[in-house]
């Protein structure tokens, strides 16, 4: 059976008693909500912890009893739990269609646009954006625990490549924020080992962000802006040969054509382009810069060996 979580559980439990137009009983609860799986003594304990939690957080959870003293069930009162009717402005809607499309690859993905049909619904259609301003994706792993530590003002630690490094190194960081340049996420901050300011793009964090120390070691300077004082990666030119009628998507992102077949690339990540060049072959060849080449190499090399029999 799929592990379930606690905060999963949790959300599950609120909806069903939330739905429920009857007392549910613990019975019931037991089967019918995943992660309450296990013996008498476990669904117990789990429950009884969970109904402390939700009541601690403020979500009214009514116990309903019969005449005798018996327990009928539980229910959460919807007219005690329904939030107020939303009324945002123009910025203030297209702000939240902004944040619902970022988080549509991440975890939050499917709450968020449950989120934003239920906004469109209520919303004058006069109202909702066409277009959004940007493109954004929250797929790295790496986002989540990194606003964890920005929230709670932490050091990180993890470990990252950088395109001209052939093997990862581990960072020890004091983060200042996160930003997004080019649909791309960065993280800003102080690098400890290099005792500097530093941004990290996202998608070459290699292993599992975990945050160290009771604090932030070094603070931002006064007047720190990000995104003013934090540029992004510096795009790194590349040429590729591109055989006629292949590699649609990687011909439109040429800066120019050299001659017949050759293109220049601008790209800020020679790992991402590593990949493209990679899933387009044998129609595209990485002809510069060096470490590109010896990426894709290194790339068709692995891709070749996983696919010898050795026998």
């Amino acid at each position: 059976m799929e592990r379930v979580n606690r905060t999963e559980r949790l959300l599950n439990l609120v909806i069903a008693l939330m739905a429920t137009q009857q007392p549910m009983p613990r019975a019931q609860i037991r089967q019918q909500i995943p992660g309450y799986d296990g013996n008498d003594v476990a669904f117990e304990r789990k429950f009884e912890r969970d109904k402390d939690e939700l009541r601690s957080m403020g979500i009214p959870l009514h116990t309903f009893v019969d005449p005798g003293g018996e327990v009928l069930g539980y229910r959460i009162l919807s007219s005690e739990y329904a939030l107020p009717d939303l009324e945002l402005t123009h910025a203030e809607r297209a702000a939240m269609s902004l944040a619902a499309h970022a988080w549509r690859d991440a975890v939050a993905g499917p709450l968020a646009g449950h989120a934003l049909l239920k906004l469109d619904s209520a919303m004058d259609p006069s109202m909702i954006p066409d277009t959004l301003p940007a493109h954004l994706t929250a797929r790295e792993a790496a986002l989540l625990p990194l606003m964890t530590a920005l929230r709670s003002q932490r050091d990180v630690t993890f470990s990252y490549q950088r395109a001209d490094e052939d093997t990862p190194t581990t960072r020890t960081v004091s983060p200042w924020g996160l930003r997004v340049a080019q649909g791309a996420w960065y993280l800003v901050g102080f690098d400890q080992g290099r005792q500097g300011m530093r941004t990290f793009r996202l998608s070459r964090i290699r292993e599992s962000v975990e945050l160290v120390g009771t604090g932030r070691t070094v603070d931002p300077p006064e007047g720190f802006v990000l995104g003013v004082d934090t540029p992004a990666d510096p795009v790194t030119p590349a040429t590729l040969a591109i055989v006629d009628g292949h590699a649609t998507s990687l011909r439109r992102r040429s800066t120019s054509s050299v001659e017949t077949d050759v293109y220049d690339i601008s790209s800020a990540d020679l790992n991402r382009l590593t990949i493209d060049v990679c899933a387009a072959s044998p129609g595209v060849i990485a002809l510069a810069p060096p470490e590109l080449v010896t990426q894709v190499c290194r790339a068709l090399d692995e891709i070749i060996a996983a696919h010898t029999d050795d026998r």
